[in-house]
């Protein structure tokens, strides 16, 4: 509100849709008045004026805002004025359009950010449970395999008089199948740890 008017009085005194300003806003065209005292949509919120321009503030077809000037002194505005008017509305909404634009973009990029957070704990989550299965298998596995290649070699060690070249030939396999078993368990926790970098 300008000229002292209290902004509740000016928003009391205007229904919806109604004034010049209101008309415009509900039409989405330009409109000048010359005398305002011959415009019965006028609504004399400020004692002096004589006339008016208004113009909607549009973003396609839709009315995102108004521009009103009043002048106290005639003939007030021309044709030239409005035009000016409306080439600056123009550039006003294009500018409004704008912001509207980048702050909707900002929330994109903040809910973005946060779904790369929850995504990101997640990752960690998923890495810490393959690290604990990386070390249950590399723990629960391995040792069995190093007593079962041990046994075998204690007994090829100590027993191989004992036993004919079948039985030996068995518990190298044995060592051998160990051997490879383990170097297999090596290996998966190797792509385990490459999968996790």
């Amino acid at each position: 509100a300008s000229r002292g008017l209290r902004p509740e009085l000016l928003y009391e005194s205007v229904p919806p849709g109604r004034g010049i300003i209101g008309q415009v806003a509900s039409r989405g065209q330009a409109w000048r008045i010359p005398d305002v005292q011959l415009e019965p949509a006028y609504v004399p919120l400020h004692p002096g004026i004589v006339s008016e321009v208004c113009v909607p503030l549009k973003t396609g077809e839709q009315v995102i805002g108004v521009i009103n000037l009043e002048s106290e002194r005639a003939p007030g505005f021309s044709e030239a004025d409005e035009r000016l008017l409306v080439i600056i509305a123009g550039q006003l909404a294009s500018a409004i359009e704008h912001l509207r634009a980048q702050a909707k973009i900002r929330q994109l990029n903040i809910a973005l950010e946060h779904r790369v957070q929850e995504r990101t704990a997640q990752l960690q989550e998923v890495n810490r449970e393959l690290e604990s299965f990386s070390y249950s298998v590399s723990h629960d596995l391995r040792a069995p395999l190093r007593g079962i290649d041990g046994f075998a070699r204690i007994l090829l060690d100590d027993y191989a008089p004992h036993l004919d070249e079948a039985g030996q030939r068995y518990l190298q396999r044995v060592r051998a199948n160990a051997q490879r078993m383990g170097k297999l368990i090596d290996d998966l926790l190797g792509f385990s740890r490459l999968g996790r970098q």
